[in-house]
């Protein structure tokens, strides 16, 4: 099994509900080989789906397996302006024409112990799991620069951000000399030191 592993999330109600803690099961294995999982938190803003999706129905939905806590890391997206290597603005990535960030809580999973005390909407204490974890530049016109063919392009979207999350642990297992694991907890527990706490913008995208 690689170090570090990304997968692809849908909406949670397209899941049979008797299949995601078959899911948590074996995600909840990663975990105890020290794999962390990195999900992209999706695209589509808080609704995880466009109005011209079939079945769309305008409420609010966040993706699986991404809500699972058994070792999953959500990753999110920002749109991250700089200025060389410094970081002059940071907001939570919203296009406004039903491209953003996914995100929101969960129906179905209880929150982790490393979420307690947290807030969702308002001043309400969070109970359900929140997602995303983490974050990264993902919006296509600040993003990932590429080159396919020949050709420069810059891409985006969280599914961009997942494997550079995973990469990066890779990255410092490497200089660690060993699997860093599931470390969101303490990122967590350090937030403040460690993290940007982006809080401008949101990821509504309803009509």
């Amino acid at each position: 099994m690689t170090p570090d592993q990304f997968f692809f999330a849908r909406p949670m109600h397209g899941f049979a509900a008797h299949r995601m803690p078959i899911a948590g099961l074996y995600l909840c294995g990663s975990t105890l080989l020290n794999v962390p999982i990195f999900v992209a938190a999706a695209d589509h803003g808080c609704t995880d789906e466009q109005t011209t999706d079939a079945g769309y129905d305008g409420q609010r939905h966040v993706d699986f397996p991404d809500t699972c806590a058994n070792g999953v890391a959500s990753c999110g997206g920002t749109s991250l302006q700089s200025r060389g290597t410094v970081i002059t603005s940071e907001t939570v990535w919203n296009d406004n024409d039903e491209w953003a960030t996914g995100g929101g809580v969960s129906t179905y999973f209880q929150n982790p112990t490393w979420q307690s005390g947290l807030v969702a909407e308002g001043s309400a204490p969070l109970l359900l799991r929140g997602v995303p974890d983490i974050a990264g530049n993902a919006d296509p016109d600040t993003g990932v620069n590429m080159r396919a063919n020949g050709n420069d392009s810059v891409s985006g979207g969280t599914i961009a951000v997942a494997p550079q999350w995973a990469a990066l642990t890779a990255v410092v297992s490497q200089a660690l000399k060993k699997k860093a694991g599931f470390f969101i907890p303490l990122l967590y527990a350090n937030s403040k030191a460690a993290t940007n706490d982006i809080a401008i913008r949101n990821n509504w995208c309803l009509e």
